[in-house]
């Protein structure tokens, strides 16, 4: 315990196992606040960017792959330190907590070196490969430079994230993130247009905003000391055991998100058969996408950290409650906003572009995905229940299975081959969508099942 007037790891997990439910909400509403904050961010990030140029939003639609691997890399790695950490807390095991919390630093700074050297280096070679237009090139190339640059401090803020979540403490995150996205829309127009300094503008208001995300985690951690772990009075070193059990969640649920950013990035290289102005639509669409996924990753999050606890308590029976309700809560949300999309679509797109050819492209895809939006759902909270009972590989194969062997043979066959409309390509997505998500249930209930029966796993060895 570090301040006396906190509630200690046992109090808030006995409050936890005691209503279920209910800890589902605590954690998730955060997390939804946090989400919300950076969507609007990125929303509004785009909207300034589309009063630049329509090159500018091309560009940038461009580099989204190549961000979304970095970042979803980064957050799919620390979903590794959100479930060994929760399940130390649900095993009533502090000490290992904290353990994981300092092999989760080591870590950081590795992946933190690794990309923003890459990024500084071989970012305009990636993005030429990925199908980036000759001309768009040196403005493509210029914002990923300055992002890879200081692409640290989003790694150090994501593992840091991952511990407070393994606490099942989303409420500090929420403040540090919304106050960074505040900065970020603040700084934005500030860059772009006051400076003049365009689409370089709104990656520097990303890096310098996420600087002082940076600054208050550390703030948080060392300072206020607003974690149950305590690194500074933990013997400081190298553990091979919880670093391996981290790695070994952690890593497989990071390539998968490799695999969906590549399936992104081959999208682009799909759609450009149209026009680049069909990539832009993809991306801009896609953020409806983000919309939904706001609550859904919000609820599943709190799947993620809750069923690490049970798990680690040895309650099967609190995993299988959870999971369940989360499947209900996440069915509603995606019926509400999905008659909501497919209705606004035609008027909300105009808030992004005044090209008819994109905002018609984007709605396509919008009335398309919402049909799909229940199952997709189920297949992330399936997913972030089989990385809290330690089974992260499955988040790759379900990866594979939607984008390499479905999705991209899909899209590629009647796009460049069949010469299909564009709407086919979206059909391949939500076909995609489906059918991993009937496989994800189907491997979580096995899974809870056979754990029913060897419940007697020491998670704190």
């Amino acid at each position: 315990m570090n301040n006396s007037n906190q509630e200690t790891t046992d109090e808030r997990l006995d409050r936890f196992l005691k209503n279920p439910r209910k800890a589902l909400w605590t954690i998730a509403v955060p997390v939804m606040i946090g989400m919300a904050a950076q969507t609007l961010y990125n929303i509004t990030d785009m909207i300034f960017v589309g009063q630049i140029s329509s090159d500018a939003i091309t560009a940038l639609a461009f580099n989204i792959p190549v961000v979304f691997f970095a970042i979803g890399f980064v957050f799919a790695l620390s979903r590794g330190v959100t479930a060994v950490i929760s399940q130390f807390i649900g095993a009533r095991s502090v000490d290992k907590a904290s353990m994981a919390a300092i092999q989760a630093v080591y870590i950081s700074l590795v992946i933190s070196m690794i990309f923003s050297i890459g990024g500084v280096l071989w970012g305009k070679s990636l993005l030429g490969i990925l199908g980036t237009p000759d001309r768009l090139l040196p403005l493509a190339s210029g914002y990923i430079r300055i992002l890879a640059a200081g692409l640290s401090f989003t790694v150090f803020n994501a593992f840091f994230r991952s511990i407070f979540s393994g606490e099942g403490n989303t409420k500090t995150p929420m403040i540090l993130t919304t106050s960074g996205v505040i900065l970020n829309i603040i700084l934005d127009p500030i860059f772009i247009f006051v400076f003049k300094w365009g689409l370089n503008g709104a990656a520097y208001a990303t890096v310098l905003s996420q600087g002082v995300i940076f600054i208050g985690y550390n703030f948080m951690v060392f300072i206020k000391k607003k974690t149950f772990i305590d690194i500074l009075n933990i013997k400081i070193g190298f553990d091979s055991a919880v670093c391996g059990r981290i790695l070994k969640i952690g890593i497989p649920a990071s390539l998968s998100m490799i695999v969906m950013s590549l399936g992104s990035a081959l999208y682009n290289y799909i759609l450009v058969h149209f026009s680049p102005d069909a990539v832009a639509a993809y991306q801009i669409g896609t953020r409806f996408d983000h919309i939904f996924l706001l609550p859904t990753l919000a609820v599943a999050s709190s799947v993620l950290a809750l069923v690490g606890m049970f798990f680690g308590a040895k309650r099967i029976d609190l995993v299988r409650e959870v999971v369940r309700y989360s499947y209900v809560v996440l069915i509603k949300i995606a019926l509400v906003l999905g008659s909501l999309f497919y209705v606004i679509s035609p008027w909300a797109i105009q808030v992004f572009t005044d090209n008819s050819d994109i905002r018609d492209t984007a709605v396509s895809l919008i009335r398309v995905m919402v049909f799909i939006f229940p199952f997709i759902g189920i297949g992330i909270a399936s997913s972030q229940a089989l990385i809290g009972l330690g089974h992260g590989v499955y988040a790759l194969l379900l990866a594979c299975i939607r984008v390499i062997f479905i999705s991209a043979p899909l899209a590629s066959y009647f796009i460049l081959i069949a010469n299909k409309s564009i709407e086919w390509a979206w059909y391949s997505l939500a076909i995609a969508a489906f059918v991993s998500a009937i496989i994800a249930y189907t491997l979580l209930r096995k899974i809870i099942k056979d754990h029913n029966g060897h419940s007697t796993v020491n998670v704190a060895a």
